[in-house]
């Protein structure tokens, strides 16, 4: 058996505005709900309006009890709704106030308990649910957010963000009236919001990864023994994982990096004994990597001048996992081995001497010059890139390029090596009939262009 309580009154049309404002009536009974739930026996509250003819408001409070008693004990006690109702008399119509006590039918009551069953094992399943998967798709979207606009701003829009969520709490706990229809605008804004940001972020994530140079896909980083790979989550140097690295001191270093995995990596070296923040930025105390974040399949360098030690590093966004240790010693490595020698002078190639600026092949003070040699025959010739970015030297001995990038084992000529870096040095050996062909240079395939002719 449930006990019922109805309070109906009468609402002039002509007041209806003042009951419905935040001092009014309404919000005043919206408010008690909430109250009441902490009483012994209640079981729910509900408030509804009609409007009846002439424009008046018919406002009906019905609360439900569990026992005779705890309807009883709250019909006594004040506030009540009829209390309330009787403290914003000058809103109501005059002598309308009714109270009415009921037991509802069993039915009733076992239809009202399956909806109470309902309505419990939904709060306490969906609600902590949906919590927390709200929870982790507002710290996913943050932190893509704080990742992509750097340490600076970063800092900003966490001070801002607290701050919002500390004046909106404040708000909603002054103005408990206000939470049925503002509160979902406010989460529905802010859900809007990290949305945007969240696919803002990774959008131009993905650029990055997808990053092209000169119309071309981003070169694969150099080989070599003398490179820091980054996994996910972990270095690894000639094959050790974490390592030691041995290099030279008080001599400029730079080192080679590819990031092979997925999640976003740098390099930090505590240079001073420890790191001076979390994050490390070109131009701080530290050597950090340039760039300061290396997306998944990126590529970048650090460089680095130390006295002889032993020094720390690690990436930033895996302190734990990624780190390694840095040997500085006299006449230690500087990088990797020497450029390979001149090749022996070959019939048809004479002293020939290719260089690869950046981005233009260079025969003397001839720009992508064409190249006269010998028919049939091995012909060696000499690359020295002069320039900062990777070059190579591929022709085309068909009709058109094999492949968009050449190697050792294609059908095209190809330098040797097929990545020569800046300051290196490489050949390629060509052996043509007569005939005129192109090669290029597959980094710059637009600029450094030339033709060989083969008699």
């Amino acid at each position: 058996m449930e006990y019922v309580q109805t309070v109906l009154v009468r609402i002039a049309a002509d007041k209806l505005t003042d009951a419905t404002g935040p001092d009014g009536v309404i919000n005043a009974l919206e408010a008690h709900r909430s109250d009441i739930r902490r009483r012994t026996g209640f079981l729910r509250m509900q408030i509804t309006r009609s409007v009846e003819e002439g424009g008046d408001v018919l406002l009906s409070v019905e609360t439900r009890w569990r026992d005779e008693e705890s309807l009883a004990n709250y019909q006594t006690s004040v506030p009540n709704a009829a209390s309330i109702i009787r403290e914003h008399g000058d809103e109501v119509v005059a002598d309308s106030l009714q109270v009415r006590r009921m037991e509802a039918l069993e039915s009733e009551v076992e239809e009202s308990k399956r909806g109470v069953v309902y309505e419990r094992f939904a709060i306490a399943a969906l609600v902590p649910l949906g919590i927390v998967g709200f929870g982790f798709a507002v710290i996913y979207s943050l932190s893509r957010i704080y990742l992509e606009i750097g340490n600076e701003w970063a800092t900003v829009v966490a001070a801002i963000v607290a701050l919002t969520i500390l004046l909106g709490a404040w708000y909603f706990a002054a103005n408990p009236g206000a939470m049925r229809i503002q509160l979902p605008a406010v989460g529905l804004t802010a859900a809007a919001l990290l949305l945007a940001g969240g696919v803002y972020a990774q959008v131009n994530y993905e650029a990055e990864v997808h990053e092209v140079v000169d119309g071309e896909p981003t070169a694969e980083p150099p080989g070599g023994e003398f490179l820091l790979v980054m996994g996910d989550n972990f270095f690894e140097f000639n094959g050790e994982r974490n390592p030691t690295i041995t290099v030279g001191a008080n001599v400029d270093i730079t080192l080679p990096l590819v990031n092979e995995g997925s999640a976003l990596h740098n390099v930090h070296i505590a240079a001073t004994g420890s790191y001076e923040s979390d994050f490390c930025s070109v131009g701080g105390e530290n050597p950090c990597s340039d760039p300061a974040r290396i997306p998944g399949g990126g590529e970048g360098t650090i460089t680095f001048n130390l006295p002889p030690g032993t020094y720390d590093f690690r990436c930033d966004f895996h302190p734990v996992e990624m780190t390694g240790t840095i040997e500085v010693v006299e006449g230690g490595p500087t990088g990797p081995g020497a450029p390979p020698p001149p090749p022996a002078e070959t019939p048809g190639a004479g002293a020939l001497t290719i260089q690869m600026d950046d981005n233009v092949f260079l025969l003397g003070d001839e720009e992508n010059p064409t190249i006269s040699i010998a028919a049939n025959t091995d012909v060696t010739i000499q690359l020295e890139n002069v320039g900062q970015a990777i070059h190579n030297m591929h022709v085309a001995a068909g009709e058109d390029y094999e492949s968009d990038f050449c190697s050792a084992t294609g059908e095209d000529p190809c330098s040797d090596p097929p990545r020569v870096r800046g300051g290196e040095s490489g050949t390629i050996t060509v052996n043509l009939p007569p005939g005129t062909y192109d090669y290029r240079c597959d980094f710059h395939t637009v600029e450094m262009a030339g033709t060989f002719e083969v008699q």
